[in-house]
């Protein structure tokens, strides 16, 4: 069984639910990649520093910070202006220092949105003195293939309650 960003959607009913469920996959990815490394989510108020996920240790150390913004169906100007804000916020914070800003997002971005995010991406770099790696994007496949490969995406996208189903359901009516 197969699932996607849009079935990750109608799992959690809407796109408030799946932003929030979005942004814990993400944190349990990101701590599963890096075991050795603290990985934590920020809690939302005014001046969390742009923050929605950090690895590091906040206050002692250049963190990476990483961005979930849920887009699932547009990368438009208004998502750009989100991410050139959260951006923004996170290159300019005074409470930590930025080792390499992250945007993970659902979807697959088409050439003219890939034209415009490399564009602004390599702006941002050159007026910060920044290498390539400096920033990244996590696109919704990349972002499957990771939960894949870090044994997540059964329990990220609700697949291990699906399969315990269909098993008691067998159980139950033998032969269907």
């Amino acid at each position: 069984m197969n699932r996607n960003w849009s079935d990750f959607k109608a799992l959690h009913e809407n796109i408030a639910g799946a932003r929030t469920a979005f942004e814990d996959a993400c944190e349990t990815l990101f701590r599963k990649k890096y075991p050795d490394q603290s990985v934590s989510q920020v809690k939302v108020k005014n001046g969390d520093g742009g923050i929605d996920i950090f690895i590091g240790e906040l206050g002692v150390e250049p963190i990476t910070v990483i961005q979930c913004k849920f887009f699932l169906n547009s990368f438009g100007t208004s998502q750009q202006s989100q991410v050139r804000r959260s951006y923004k916020t996170a290159i300019n914070n005074d409470k930590y220092e930025l080792k390499k800003w992250i945007l993970c997002i659902p979807t697959l971005i088409d050439i003219d949105e890939n034209t415009w995010w490399f564009s602004w991406k390599k702006k941002q770099l050159e007026a910060n003195s920044e290498d390539k790696k400096f920033i990244d994007l996590i696109n919704g496949n990349e972002l499957i293939d990771l939960l894949k490969e870090y044994d997540l995406y059964n329990q990220i996208f609700k697949i291990d309650d699906s399969v315990k189903i269909a098993e008691i359901h067998k159980a139950i009516v033998p032969n269907q």
